[in-house]
Order: C-alpha cells, then sequence, then structure tokens
C-alpha cells in the first residue's frame, strides 16, 4: 500500500468520526417540540326550560339568603325610676285669745281675738278648720260663732259654727277659705234669739302635708 492510500484511509477514518460526534451532539442539544394544547369544545345541551329551572333555582337561592339575614337586636336600655316621695300630713293647732258673751243676733268682735294670719306661713297647706268652745245659755235657740277677715271686711268663708247646748261644746266649721296674704282676723259671734250666747275659747285647725 502506498503512502498515500494510507494517508487518504486516516482523513476518511477521521471524518467518518467527526461526523458521528456532530450526529451525537446534534440529538443531545435539540429540544423536543412542544405538543400542541388540547383542544376543548362546549357543547350547550340545556334547553330553554333547562335555563328556566336554573334560573329559579339562583332566585330562590337569593331570597332565602335575604330572609335568613339575621335582624340586629336592639340594644337594651335600663332606665333606673326614683321611688316618688311620700308625703306626710300634719296638724297644726293654733290658740286663739279672746272670750265673751252676747245676747245681740247680729255679728258683734269678741275682745281680744284678734290675729294675723298669711296661708303662705304653712308650706304644703291642704286646709284649715275653726274649732270653738261656746254654749247658749238656757240651751234654747242656737248661738253661733265665726271668723271675720277685718283686712278685707268680710266673714271668713267656711268658718260659722253653731250650737244648741246649754253647756260647753267644742263645735267645729267647715273647711275656711282664707285669702292670700298677711290679713287681720277676729273671732266674732251673735244668737239666734235673746238668749246670751258664750264663746270660751277657739282654735285653728290646720293640716300639712310635705
Amino acid at each position: 500500500m502506498s503512502k498515500e492510500v494510507k494517508i487518504l484511509l486516516v482523513i476518511l477514518g477521521t471524518l467518518d468520526l467527526l461526523a458521528v460526534n456532530g450526529a451525537v451532539g446534534y440529538l443531545l442539544t435539540k429540544k423536543p417540540k412542544p405538543s400542541a394544547a388540547p383542544q376543548v369544545s362546549y357543547i350547550d345541551q340545556c334547553g330553554d326550560e333547562c335555563k328556566k329551572y336554573i334560573d329559579a333555582q339562583l332566585k330562590s337561592q337569593n331570597l332565602k339568603v335575604k330572609t335568613e339575614t339575621p335582624t340586629p337586636t336592639p340594644a337594651t336600655k335600663i332606665v333606673y325610676q326614683t321611688a316618688p316621695k311620700t308625703k306626710v300630713r300634719s296638724t297644726t293647732y293654733v290658740t286663739l285669745a279672746g272670750s265673751g258673751n252676747t245676747t245681740a243676733t247680729d255679728w258683734v268682735n269678741v275682745s281680744g281675738s284678734d290675729f294675723y294670719f298669711n296661708p303662705a306661713d304653712y308650706p304644703g297647706l291642704v286646709s284649715v278648720y275653726f274649732e270653738a268652745n261656746m254654749k247658749l245659755m238656757t240651751g234654747s235657740g242656737r248661738a253661733y260663732v265665726r271668723l271675720y277677715d277685718v283686712t278685707h271686711g268680710i266673714g271668713v268663708q267656711g268658718s260659722e259654727a253653731s250650737t244648741q247646748a246649754g253647756v260647753d261644746t267644742v263645735v267645729e266649721s267647715g273647711q275656711v277659705s282664707f285669702w292670700a296674704g298677711r290679713n287681720l282676723i277676729r273671732v266674732q259671734m251673735k244668737s239666734l234669739t235673746t238668749e246670751s250666747t258664750f264663746y270660751t275659747s277657739g282654735r285653728l285647725r290646720i293640716i300639712t302635708e310635705n
């Protein structure tokens, strides 16, 4: 074999080795082609009746949610009430001076019986009554007594009382109505007949409530 032929064989062997290495390298570096994404198709098999049913179910679910929404409970407000104060009723007695007697059938003043009275001096005033200790000398006829408002020149409303008893007797008037303010008051007496009327003493019974 000639020298030229040997050289040629060496060259051809080298070329085959390069070709093989190149092919292997190509296969190792070549990236596989990504597979195509699957195609998804939607087929609407729900007809008009089906859609109506679904809509009805959705509406009923919405209505149920609204119905079941809890109603907020209002906060409880505690109110403390103070028990009303119980009022206490009291009675006060005011003794009146003066005494006397008369056979007059018109009103006459009882000597030394003047006094001043002001309703405002008695807070919570409920009522006033005039009590008198008196008698009719023979017990035949009737003896009278009353309070007189000197300041206004009138008899005090409701203050009149009377008796037919021939012995000392305590009599009481109805509810007395004094005018407002500080007024001068005195006791007066008279007889229905000419029989003697005796006035021994008197007092005011004053009822207040506070």
